[in-house]
């Protein structure tokens, strides 16, 4: 919900940035419905630049999908001779149903996060693509400078050039074997080629988990997560799967955080 007053000084950007910042967490955590309650006024804002229409027109895209999908699944909504009456339903069914629903939610989860997984390598392809090549083109310019090879190789990863962005992180780690983001990110490229670079992946991943044990950082999740599902998608000791997951509880009930705990859980489906 979002009250804001109107007024020609320019006050009204305000307003808008939070209607979008606003809007961003509830979308993305909303799990099955985001309520916006807004004045229609924000809708007819007059924009000066770039940025304030920027800012508007996250408002204006809710608006046109909302119209969009009401549209789309009810079409006879104003017709209640069309509306289907439920019938009683007995205990075991209301349970199933209930069952069913987790079971249908979850994989609503994963296609929606499937689909961020896409968009965001779409992104990341567009944007960080031209970073990593400008990067590079400084480096054979002006000499190697660590920081920025490193920068270069993340953001080929990141774009999906594993290729390109192992070369990168091999010159780093022959002068630094143990530095974490340089294996991390090494151990990232090899997981994406998968097949068989999958067993040195998986070498990469056990020494980051030992090396990030005292700390419990994001690194250390993410090489937890990646040991086992190499463990599924290679067939091998899927039983040791479950037990597993259970020893990281001791560490941490909630493996991580909402982020990984999820994907530990679909691991054990």
């Amino acid at each position: 919900s979002i009250a804001a007053r109107i007024t020609p000084n320019g006050a009204y950007r305000q307003a808008v940035v939070q209607v979008a910042n606003r809007l961003n967490v509830a979308i993305s955590r909303a799990r099955c419905l985001s309520v916006l309650i807004a004045r229609s006024q924000l809708l007819e804002i007059k924009c000066n630049n770039v940025d304030q229409m920027r800012l508007v027109n996250t408002l204006c895209w809710a608006r046109e999908y909302s119209d969009h999908v009401d549209h789309q699944k009810h079409p006879l909504q104003n017709d209640e001779a069309h509306l289907p009456v439920s019938p009683a339903r007995t205990r075991p069914e209301r349970r199933r149903d209930r069952e069913q629903h987790e079971i249908d939610a979850d994989g609503a989860d994963f296609e929606r996060d499937q689909d961020r997984a896409g968009d965001a390598a779409s992104e990341a392809l567009r944007e960080l693509l031209p970073l990593a090549q400008a990067a590079s083109h400084w480096i054979e310019i002006h000499g190697r400078n660590e920081t920025l090879q490193l920068s270069a190789a993340d953001a080929y990863r990141l774009a999906g050039r594993c290729d390109d962005a192992l070369g990168l992180y091999d010159e780093l780690l022959a002068d630094h074997p143990d530095a974490v983001e340089v294996l991390y990110g090494r151990a990232e490229c090899l997981y994406d080629l998968g097949g068989s670079r999958d067993e040195e992946a998986m070498d990469h991943y056990r020494r980051l988990a030992v090396a990030t044990a005292a700390v419990l950082d994001d690194h250390h999740w993410q090489s937890q997560l990646r040991m086992l599902q190499i463990l599924r998608r290679t067939g091998r000791n899927t039983h040791r799967i479950a037990p597993y997951i259970q020893q990281l509880r001791g560490k941490d009930p909630a493996l991580g955080g909402e982020r990984y705990r999820r994907e530990f859980e679909r691991l054990l489906q």
